[in-house]
């Protein structure tokens, strides 16, 4: 008597990645939730437009978890032990891609302002990172919209236009992450001093930014990854899950952290003065010649560190908003 492979995956096989994404994104949720009431409740003075930004992001992630224990409710409870109806694609699956290039779109805006602060208002610069998100949001689209089109999910991953466009997205979602990380490190170091306080706060500011975005360019990688090579899983969908709330989460967590970063801005301006009384700088630099601006653009403000021979730095008030 022969034995024949089982046709279909283990329910673990097939929903397990799903569910455990969609776990996690959960408890990245009340994350979301605890940041965007700090936010309110410490940033009364920020520019409009920014403060509906955060909204517009608690609403988006809020319907995302919506739609997603909808999903996990068809599929796990009404679905138990079918198939048939697992291997559907719900109308929320779609929905889900939408919320997240919402959230995508608010938080590249403010890293593309914050970007054209940096670089001092270069075209260059800033249009090839918004080249990259116009191309992000464009295969997201249209990925969404086939999603909703195809009936199950064995026939969004065979057909060669979705499987490109769907890899092509992916791909582009970790290069956009990927060079926002990389231009906005750059201008950092270009800021460098030469002073040993400062461009210690500068390093600690690089590794923040890498620290920030590490994460979602990781999920990028893995869903990607998944997507590609594991086959008979909803595996990629459950790092779909998680992706959003990373987004949110970063976003928000630079909004949080500004008046950390002002603190260590103001305090190790003093303590340099202090430390340097009258010295005129670095070795080897006359006082004119290192007496220039620094200018940080952090988040939707920018600090204004004057070096002089009167004084180390000082800290201006926000001269950018979004």
């Amino acid at each position: 008597m022969s034995t024949h492979p089982p046709t279909h995956p283990s329910p673990e096989q097939w929903m397990g990645g799903l569910l455990v994404g969609a776990t996690i994104s959960l408890m990245l949720y009340g994350v979301v939730a605890m940041q965007t009431y700090l936010y309110m409740h410490n940033n009364h003075k920020d520019n409009r437009w920014l403060r509906i930004g955060v909204w517009i992001v608690l609403l988006a992630e809020t319907i995302h978890t919506a739609f997603l224990i909808h999903m996990c409710f068809v599929y796990a409870i009404q679905g138990f032990g079918n198939f048939v109806t697992a291997g559907k694609i719900l109308w929320s699956g779609s929905a889900i891609i939408y919320m997240e290039l919402v959230v995508l779109v608010v938080a590249h805006i403010y890293y593309l302002r914050r970007t054209w602060i940096f670089s001092k208002g270069s075209f260059l610069v800033t249009g090839f990172l918004l080249f990259l998100l116009i191309l992000r949001l464009g295969f997201g689209l249209f990925n969404g919209i086939m999603m909703y089109k195809t009936p199950t999910w064995s026939g969004y991953r065979d057909k060669r236009m979705i499987f490109v466009t769907v890899t092509c997205g992916n791909a582009f979602a970790v290069l956009l992450e990927l060079s926002v990380t990389i231009i906005t490190i750059l201008q950092f170091r270009r800021y460098r001093t030469g002073y040993k306080k400062t461009d210690s706060v500068l390093r600690w500011l690089i590794v923040y930014t890498v620290h920030s975005c590490a994460l979602t360019t990781i999920i990028s990688m893995m869903l990607l990854f998944s997507y590609v090579f594991i086959q008979n899983s909803l595996l990629y969908t459950g790092f779909y899950a998680v992706r959003s709330k990373l987004y949110a989460n970063t976003f928000l967590g630079l909004l949080n952290t500004r008046e950390t970063r002002q603190d260590m801005l103001r305090t190790t301006s003093g303590l340099e003065f202090a430390s340097r009384g009258n010295q005129s700088g670095p070795p080897g630099n006359t006082v004119q010649q290192f007496v220039r601006p620094i200018e940080i653009a952090q988040n939707s403000e920018t600090f204004v560190l004057s070096e002089s021979a009167s004084g180390f730095a000082s800290y201006a008030s926000k001269t950018a908003e979004l």
